[in-house]
């Protein structure tokens, strides 16, 4: 959008550099609330340079007048949010208990997600994933209800974070703005601040008015020790990544592409500035005259003219003198051209992003082998978010199984579900299709791999079909052919009692 100036530090010196975009800008300066909170503009889209030219202008720096007029941001955000966990629960996400695990952690966990609203705060941590690179589950047990709840931390709100070398959470603060009505019945805003620090065994809370991050914060309203908060001694936090590049925080979606983003919108904001012309004059009024010397008249002046221009409303009929004319002012371009680099620039782009091939899929006249080809890149950054997503959300589930048994909740006992420790919490979710086939599809990949000489069943698992729905259709074909089977007996049978020679040897008819 423009050049910022600023100065970085690379190993052990300090370097002056430009930045063309406040993205490159940040991620240089290392800001990660500022990187979050453009990916939050990008994915609203709307006014979306409106809010990156303010931010430029606090930088003292320029921005060029863009508009979002091709911002793929959204739809790769909502490819992961359809497909990652999509649907209700428990179908959305379809626990296995390993050898080792207490079947009866399966009814507990379905408590902790009734409890929670599960069904739809998933899809807040999916998308916030996505948009910021990062999620946060907070388990917190709520000793009134005598529930354990699973609560979406806001990405924007963590100020600070550091993880052990098993990616385990020891020291985080959130940030988080509330508000809440004065005695005099006023609405006012406040920060709500919990720093969990694992080192210490402290939990801190506090409630003040001097925003986000600030370092020097007024006198605790509460602080007391993790284990004396949650009885048991762990930061009941689990960070995730979407894309985990060896950063301490993940990447987003589209977080390494919006550089492309705006030059993509760079080239379509050229392009409709060229068709509308900025809303300047459209035609030129011309004499096409000389007077008696041979010199050119004037223009022609016409009603209602300020500074020599015009406005035309529609359907205005205007009447020249003479040879006068009017002609367009609108340049001969090849539209055309200029629109087909917007989309070769679009067509970079879905090659970084390869879930936009998934929106180019409708109405494709493709077959099954072909569309799961180019949906292969796809697929398997889907498979990458989703792994990261369903790692974090069992820990956080072990985690609310050991503080609800700490707590002493029904249920929750060390006879009913066992413990940690023995490995009696161990789960995971079911392998499952990444992007699911249609019926056609699955019934074209059975009908292939019979006609290829598998097995029914061997066919039917590979299309993915659950092993219910096998289960049933080799019934119903096996009763299917017994009846087939008893028909033509008893046809056999028929005919050869009318026409008399049937030979019979142990009381059924020889063929």
């Amino acid at each position: 959008m423009s050049r910022v100036s600023t100065s970085i530090r690379f190993g052990s010196s300090t370097y002056g550099a430009e930045y063309s975009t406040l993205a490159g800008l940040y991620w240089a300066q290392g800001k990660a609330r500022e990187i979050m909170d453009l990916q939050r503009v990008y994915y609203l889209n709307n006014g979306l340079y409106d809010t990156l030219r303010a931010a430029l202008y606090s930088v003292a720096a320029e921005a060029a007048n863009l508009r979002a007029l091709r911002n793929p941001a959204y739809r790769v955000v909502e490819f992961y949010a359809a497909k990652i966990w999509p649907g209700m629960l428990p179908d959305a996400l379809p626990m296995e208990m390993l050898e080792s695990a207490n079947p009866n952690i399966e009814r507990r966990i379905w408590d902790v997600w009734t409890w929670s609203n599960w069904n739809a705060r998933k899809q807040v941590l999916v998308r916030w994933q996505a948009i910021y690179g990062n999620s946060f589950i907070k388990v917190a047990g709520d000793s009134a209800r005598k529930q354990i709840i699973l609560q979406v931390i806001d990405p924007r709100h963590v100020v600070a974070l550091d993880l052990d070398d098993r990616d385990a959470v020891i020291y985080i603060r959130i940030d988080t703005p509330m508000k809440r009505r004065t005695a005099q019945g006023d609405e006012e805003t406040y920060t709500y601040t919990e720093i969990w620090d694992k080192v210490a065994d402290r939990l801190r809370v506090y409630e003040h008015q001097r925003g986000w991050g600030v370092a020097a914060l007024p006198a605790p309203i509460l602080e007391r020790s993790i284990r004396e908060q949650t009885r048991c001694d762990f930061v009941p936090v689990v960070h995730t990544k979407h894309k985990d590049v060896g950063e301490d925080l993940g990447v987003g979606a589209f977080q390494l592409q919006m550089d492309k983003i705006d030059e993509a919108n760079r080239m379509a904001t050229r392009l409709h500035e060229i068709i509308f012309r900025h809303n300047k004059p459209l035609w030129a009024a011309l004499a096409n005259m000389v007077d008696a010397a041979g010199r050119p008249m004037p223009a022609p002046r016409l009603a209602d003219e300020t500074n020599g221009d015009l406005a035309l409303s529609e359907n205005e009929i205007l009447r020249l003198p003479g040879m006068s004319k009017l002609e367009a002012l609108v340049p001969n371009l090849n539209f055309a051209d200029h629109l087909a680099v917007v989309e070769a620039q679009m067509q970079e782009l879905q090659r970084d992003l390869p879930e936009l091939a998934y929106y180019e899929m409708r109405g494709a006249d493709l077959s099954g082998t072909a569309i799961d080809l180019l949906l292969t890149d796809a697929k398997d950054r889907l498979l990458e978010a989703r792994g990261n997503a369903e790692a974090g959300l069992v820990r956080a589930q072990q985690m609310g199984l050991s503080i609800g048994q700490a707590m002493g909740l029904p249920g929750f006992s060390k006879n009913e579900i066992g413990t940690y420790g023995a490995g009696s919490f161990e789960h995971r979710f079911a392998v499952r299709e990444a992007l699911p086939m249609t019926e056609l599809q699955r019934m074209n990949v059975v009908q292939v791999g019979v006609n290829a000489g598998l097995a029914l069943g061997t066919a039917m698992r590979r299309a993915g079909y659950t092993e219910d729905q096998i289960e049933r259709a080799l019934s119903e074909r096996a009763a299917d052919r017994q009846r087939s089977f008893d028909d033509a007996r008893a046809y056999l049978a028929q005919q050869r009692a009318i026409d008399g020679t049937g030979v019979y040897e142990d009381g059924e008819p020889t063929a």
